[in-house]
């Protein structure tokens, strides 16, 4: 596996495990910090925290096309106006705390910033952004929309497009 950094893993079983530990490890990093979540700089940061003892392209955009996600050089401009768009939402008090975690969330994974460890990113930065906590522990626990409070599941399913099951 090309960028891979521990030369040790051989098997995706090896891959998954050591990915949870330095996951956990961002997610204390992500409690402690007192930077503002909302910017280019954090969200960075935090992919590189959850993946940088793995791969060597942690924290940094992606520079080729996917079949997920926009198209790599519209990145920067895409998530600085998803930020800019959910500070707005919490300053204005436009969407209740989940819906706002939930629509963030949607569009981070719709923009898809990195090679990889986009959804696990996207679910970290969505329960972690904000001193206000407004979004906080929406996706916390299952790494799913299903603990969500309110109508929270079923708002991320019709923003996925897809109907909740």
């Amino acid at each position: 596996m090309r960028d891979l950094i521990p030369s040790h893993i051989a098997y995706r079983r090896e891959l998954n495990e050591s990915g949870q530990e330095n996951i956990a490890r961002a997610q204390e990093w992500a409690l402690n910090r007192r930077r503002d979540p909302l910017s280019e700089k954090f969200v960075k940061e935090l992919h590189r925290h959850m993946l940088g003892d793995v791969w060597r392209w942690a924290g940094r955009f992606r520079t080729s096309e996917r079949n997920l996600g926009i198209a790599y050089w519209e990145i920067p401009a895409a998530l600085r106006q998803l930020l800019d768009d959910t500070k707005a939402w919490i300053e204005y008090n436009t969407y209740l705390p989940d819906e706002i975690a939930v629509r963030f969330h949607h569009r981070l994974v719709q923009i898809h910033p990195f090679p990889n460890g986009n959804g696990r990113h996207a679910r970290l930065m969505a329960d972690f952004s904000g001193d206000e906590a407004p979004m906080r522990a929406v996706f916390v626990g299952t790494g799913k929309p299903a603990r969500c409070r309110r109508n929270a599941p079923a708002l991320y399913h019709r923003l996925a497009g897809r109907r909740q099951s």
